[in-house]
């Protein structure tokens, strides 16, 4: 017995306690964040803690829920913590609680700022967003998320941004954004850094689906964009190594970066998604769909991250099994004719 006990203390200390506190912008309680009851109100009251978890060797999970629905209006800079590889934060809204791929659903931070999301800062690194749901209306200039170096984004929706969805700037390295959506942003995935990977996302509208500029060592995977004003996928400067696998683009991009096993011409219109209409767009896959098994399997490849996954099967931003043949898009199409979420509560992370 007493081995088992200096196990598991060994164990705490080599992998840290996995610490939930909890965000939920309806609370009624002591806002202390330590009970749905005892909620904080706001996401940016949780960062506002400013935990070291290297010297405590926790790791934090900050889980949201909007039980009234109301949206959380404050915008969050991940700032003053101290993280490493092993003892970081995941933001989680689980399935229940999360958006569905469409405006105005789930947890979600509803502003009109510079930006809504900053992980982009000089000591907050190894920050993951599960599942949140961000629209900044602030005009040009207003980004949904910036993100910083070991960011991991997963399950994410992005809608309204006048320059960026999802933003990365020349500096941060090690970024991974798997199975997200953005909508009708002016550039909806702009990505400057070296060695970004990029999975199993949906861009919708806008001016630019993917942009990537002068860095190297970064690549996208069964990724889609359609329905863009300029250009589903561009490159801009010289300087980068950036390649596609298994995507698809409305306009002929798709195989313009190099890569293998892009297709092109596939139309954004209601013969591939639910709905494509500005403002109520739906990336939902159809009956039908030219994106359906036209993907790859990646949840092998270190990369792919563990709460994307159950039981060695990939799952898509709604937590439907990717199964053997893996759609293009953040979206998967289950057997029936329709997406069947599963429902994940306390998915252990792969470090």
């Amino acid at each position: 017995m007493k081995y088992i006990v200096l196990l598991l203390l060994l164990c705490s200390v080599m992998f840290g306690a996995e610490v939930n506190k909890y965000v939920d912008t309806g609370a009624t309680g002591s806002a202390d964040g330590s009970s749905w009851t005892d909620a904080w109100t706001s996401l940016f009251a949780a960062e506002s803690q400013n935990v070291d978890l290297v010297t405590a060797t926790d790791n934090w999970i900050i889980n949201c829920k909007a039980s009234t629905d109301a949206a959380d209006t404050t915008a969050v800079v991940w700032d003053g913590w101290t993280t490493n590889a092993d003892y970081d934060v995941e933001v989680r809204v689980a399935v229940t609680d999360r958006h569905d791929g469409t405006r105005g659903t789930g947890y979600r931070i509803v502003n009109s700022v510079g930006y809504s999301v900053t992980l982009d800062t000089s000591d907050d690194d190894f920050i993951t967003l599960n599942g949140l749901a961000v629209s900044n209306g602030g005009g040009a200039g207003s980004i949904a998320y910036k993100l910083g170096t070991s960011s991991k984004v997963l399950n994410c929706l992005a809608y309204n941004s006048g320059t960026a969805g999802f933003y990365a700037a020349s500096g941060p390295t090690g970024i991974v954004i798997v199975n997200c959506i953005s909508l009708n942003c002016v550039n909806n995935f702009y990505i400057t850094p070296t060695g970004t990977t990029i999975a199993n996302c949906t861009a919708m509208g806008g001016t630019y689906g993917f942009r990537v500029a002068n860095y190297t060592n970064n690549n996208l995977y069964n990724c889609y964009a359609g329905g863009s004003a300029t250009a589903d996928f561009i490159k801009t400067g010289d300087d980068y190594t950036f390649a596609l696998y298994y995507c698809m683009s409305e306009d002929g991009t798709a195989d313009d970066w190099g890569g293998s096993n892009n297709t092109v011409s596939i139309a954004y219109s209601t013969d591939n998604f639910t709905n494509v209409t500005s403002t109520t767009e739906d990336a939902t896959l159809v009956s039908g769909s030219a994106l359906i098994d036209e993907g790859n399997d990646y949840d092998g490849e270190t990369w792919w991250p563990t709460q994307c996954e159950d039981s060695g099967d990939g799952l898509d931003i709604i937590g439907t099994t990717r199964g053997a043949s893996w759609d293009v898009g953040a979206f998967e199409l289950g057997a029936s004719g329709a997406s069947i979420p599963i429902i994940m509560t306390n998915i252990k992370r792969r470090k």
